[in-house]
């Protein structure tokens, strides 16, 4: 076993104790015997408890010997020509060689989601293998795989496959080459998909290690191409935010075959995703994840070697507060899938004394895990740079951030945070610019209308900023836009209609730790107070002591 980081210090005291101890002893007969075996066992065990203690709070490493691989969904050729459309076939194929990679044994690789690169890059952009290694190098992925396939004429009444492969060691180059990647050797023709995805696996793990390793079989391999390309299909839904589509479809999916957790897992990720889009009620939140949870426990008991079911199960227990079992369901993932960052991101939201255990001091510890385990989690960026943001360290926020974005311009998480950045630094250029991106990609975005009405507020132009605010209700009903629209109508003398939108927001309250509802039933009363709108008896000046 290795020792903890820090044990040669405590071993070092401890023998500089016992050295002492020693020729207190020996030369200067200052001890008895009995004495000295006491107080030297008594030495002993605080090093032992020491380097126990160091064991269990130490900061986690990375796994081993092992390298995040990404594998960029393979792109179509048509009649010679590369095409540019990522497709469900071609989602496929990538992820399976990298499920069949994770699953190998002694692999040196681990599986950064298919799933995350789609969320991260262009969509548009990914079949280009220019695009794939400049986005690659930005992100400083380590590993990269970049291929191409096609269907040739078919056989015995089924489709033949081709495939070009290319693999990446961005370590080893100072800057993206499309000639630094090395061409595997691949057949002329496949007679499957799942044929040339363990081929392709097969020759990766050839290519990094010299050895002839047997293609490890996978949960794909039970399937048809036809199902295969409805799962991928829907999976691609989700990441293009279509939830309600990709909701419909996974449901149908996952009538096929029940009691299979890939599907259960895409169909509980559908429903997430979903009421996180319309933006669901808490109450509807806990109706749902009530009904869900059951197969979701069954699922994570099937699949003992995946650990996506245990933390999508983690997941739903956090949204319904079940803070114990959370905390189980999570650490069981961990225990399956230890490279998944997502995992992380969710430990996150527990309180700080359940991290200290697993050697994380605090939540920005997790982030910054998941960072390193994937350097493309868009969401532990954008949570490192509010954890940032409430500990008063606003640059290193705004650094982050602006690394984000160039990762992904486009991404709403990401210009939403700068957005609030720029308008507490009152940037006037920078605010507008920002809004006015995230408004031609989400015309109806609801915050973005109200984070600007709170910029044209700052800036005292209060007729533009009641247009926006009114829209940000028109849009979702958004509750802290009356907040505003009240201490506007205040200021303007209104005080009917300022009661009217302090009424209106305490009405919306999302529960007792919503402390602008609390705000907002102080600040009517300190207005219905001064104009003799609060009963006699009920006034401060007349209660009795």
């Amino acid at each position: 076993m290795q020792l903890p980081e820090g044990s040669v210090i405590l071993i070092i005291i401890w023998g500089m104790a016992v050295l002492i101890l020693w020729n207190l002893y020996h030369f200067g007969q200052a001890l008895r015997k009995k004495t000295f075996i006491a107080v030297l066992a008594l030495a002993s065990a605080g090093l032992l408890g020491g380097i126990v203690f160091l064991h269990f709070h130490q900061s986690p490493n990375l796994p081993g010997n092992r390298i995040g691989l990404v594998i960029f969904p393979l792109a179509e050729e048509a009649d010679g020509t590369n095409g540019v459309k990522i497709d469900a076939r071609g989602f496929a194929i990538a992820d399976m060689i990298g499920e069949r990679l994770q699953q190998t044994p002694h692999t040196p690789f681990y599986q950064i989601s298919t799933d995350a690169l789609l969320e991260a890059a262009h969509q548009d952009s990914l079949a280009d293998l220019g695009y794939a290694l400049r986005f690659a190098e930005q992100a400083e992925l380590p590993v990269i795989g970049f291929g191409t396939f096609k269907i040739g004429p078919r056989t015995n009444h089924h489709d033949s496959w081709q495939a070009n492969f290319q693999l990446f060691d961005l370590r080893k180059t100072e800057a993206a080459d499309a000639h630094a990647g090395v061409h595997l050797k691949l057949p002329q023709q496949f007679g499957s998909l799942q044929e040339m995805t363990a081929e392709l696996a097969r020759v990766i793990l050839h290519e990094w290690t010299g050895d002839e390793k047997p293609a490890t079989a996978v949960w794909q391999d039970r399937f048809d191409d036809e199902l295969l390309q409805r799962y991928y299909a829907v999976r691609l839904t989700v990441a293009a935010d279509r939830t309600e589509p990709a909701l419909q479809q996974a449901r149908a999916l996952l009538q096929t075959d029940p009691d299979f957790a890939p599907f259960a897992n895409l169909y509980g990720c559908a429903m997430m995703a979903h009421l996180r889009r319309k933006t669901a009620s808490k109450m509807e939140w806990e109706d749902s994840l009530r009904s869900a949870v059951p197969w979701m426990k069954r699922a994570a008991k099937r699949d003992s070697l995946h650990g996506e079911s245990s933390r999508l199960l983690g997941e739903m227990y956090i949204r319904l507060e079940k803070w114990n079992e959370a905390e189980r369901a999570l650490l069981q993932a961990r225990r399956r899938e230890p490279t998944d960052s997502e995992i992380y991101l969710l430990l996150g939201q527990l309180h700080v004394s359940r991290l200290e255990p697993l050697g994380f001091r605090n939540e920005l510890d997790l982030y910054e895990y998941a960072r390193r385990l994937n350097p493309i989690n868009i969401d532990a960026g954008l949570a490192a740079a509010e954890y940032l943001l409430l500990e008063s360290r606003e640059k290193e926020a705004l650094g982050l951030l602006e690394q984000l974005h160039r990762l992904n311009p486009n991404h709403p998480g990401v210009l939403m945070s700068l957005g609030r950045i720029y308008i507490v630094k009152g940037d006037a250029v920078k605010i507008f610019e920002v809004y006015e991106r995230i408004l031609a990609l989400q015309p109806s975005n609801a915050d973005a209308y109200y984070n600007l009405g709170i910029a044209y507020y700052n800036r005292d132009d209060f007729e533009n900023a009641v247009k926006l605010f009114e829209r940000a209700i028109a849009l979702n009903n958004h509750p802290d836009a009356r907040m505003y629209l009240a201490q506007i109508c205040e200021r303007q003398g209104q005080i009917e209609k300022a009661i009217a939108y302090l009424r209106e927001r305490i009405k919306l309250s999302r529960g007792d730790d919503d402390k602008i509802a609390a705000e907002a039933r102080r600040h009517l009363y300190e207005i219905l107070l001064a104009r003799g709108g609060i009963p006699p008896h009920l006034r401060p000046d007349s209660l009795k002591k």
